[in-house]
């Protein structure tokens, strides 16, 4: 009888064998050697040495499991800058949900395990090297005017904003200049009067973001610009409900609930709050 091959600590597939387990006998009377295993995605299992030399079995099930519900294979399809190579694997997540994640190659060379709807939703295009050259080359990343920037550019091309119907999806976009190179913007921006207190504004609400449409206005003119705003006459004198709040010193939804219950215009801004069930009262 030949000595039995000690396979602990060798690697099959996903497997790492840790130790010998249990003989068994088979149904024809062959004992068969055994090993216990751990798999890459942390589960134990027991394997025969027979399978994992042969490579019959190379992981806990965790992907052949994934696959038999109707898995999309993405082996091959490019993502960005990533594409997709043939391995994957089954992972828990810290919300401890299972889910599939590719390994791919990133255009830069580099490897990456990438979530599968992370690859499919577009939210992953690249191994992460697209953030760090952006943080390199202009070190603006965690500035207040790269969010404006990255906010501009998901109403105008991420039809999953909620600010896209607004903005993407009544065709308005940045201009080349803006949307290629935030440098670009952030010259432009701090050309033309930006500072921390002030948003950009689109001096047309129907054209688009560029240099020159857009200006730097206060959180407060912006609120009296939006397209939902309605301009208020009221003593011979016509202001946004917004503006109205202001000089009255009320909040606007207090004018806003009482026209929209039917009170005439002078009562809506000037009569006193009565109590905080007045929007209930007409």
């Amino acid at each position: 009888m030949s000595a039995l091959i000690d396979l602990t600590g060798q690697k099959f597939g996903k497997l790492t064998v840790i130790e010998r387990a249990e003989n068994h006998i088979t149904s024809g009377g062959n004992r068969v050697t055994f090993w216990k295993c751990q798999c890459d995605c942390g589960n134990i299992c027991i394997v025969s040495g027979i399978n994992l030399k042969n490579g019959h079995v190379k992981s806990c099930g965790c992907t052949k499991y994934r696959l038999s519900r109707g898995m999309v294979n993405l082996t091959g399809k490019k993502y960005g800058m990533l594409t997709v190579t043939s391995e994957y694997e089954s992972r828990v997540t810290k919300s401890g949900r299972r889910r599939i994640f590719w390994k791919c190659i990133c255009d830069c060379e580099k490897t990456t395990w990438v979530d599968a709807g992370c690859l499919t939703s577009g939210k992953t295009k690249s191994c992460g090297c697209v953030k760090k050259k952006i943080f390199l080359t202009h070190g603006l990343s965690e500035t207040r005017l790269y969010s404006i920037w990255t906010d501009m550019k998901q109403r105008c091309y991420n039809s999953n904003s909620k600010a896209y119907e607004y903005y993407g999806g009544r065709g308005i976009v940045i201009c080349d200049e803006w949307k290629e190179d935030f440098t670009n913007f952030y010259n432009w921006a701090n050309e033309n009067g930006y500072s921390d207190e002030l948003t950009i504004e689109r001096k047309d609400c129907n054209g688009n973001y560029e240099p020159s449409n857009c200006c730097w206005i206060t959180q407060f003119e912006q609120h009296g610009n939006t397209r939902r705003n309605k301009f208020v006459e009221h003593n011979n004198e016509k202001h946004t409900v917004a503006e109205w709040a202001r000089i009255k010193n009320v909040h606007p939804q207090t004018i806003w609930n009482r026209i929209r219950l039917g009170w005439n215009i002078d009562d809506a801004i000037e009569k006193p709050i009565m109590s905080k069930g007045e929007k209930y009262k007409c």
